[in-house]
């Protein structure tokens, strides 16, 4: 999830976007969030055996990921 919020917000902040209102941000989020392509999505969910398994592997300490 936090690889996923990452997107987004590089994409509101990209070329140090501002927004004057908590409405625009939120509707900014809403636009971020829907025009996530399938494949980033599809990418972050198939990486989570990997993910999970290293997380295993090192007793919850710092992961590649």
């Amino acid at each position: 999830m936090e690889n996923l919020w990452g997107i987004i917000v590089r994409r509101l902040y990209a070329e140090n976007r501002q927004f004057a209102t908590v409405d625009d941000l939120k509707n900014a989020i809403e636009e971020a969030w829907n025009g996530t392509e399938f494949e980033v999505l599809e990418h972050l969910v198939e990486s989570m055996k990997n993910r999970v398994f290293q997380v295993i592997q090192r007793s919850g300490h710092v992961t590649d990921y």
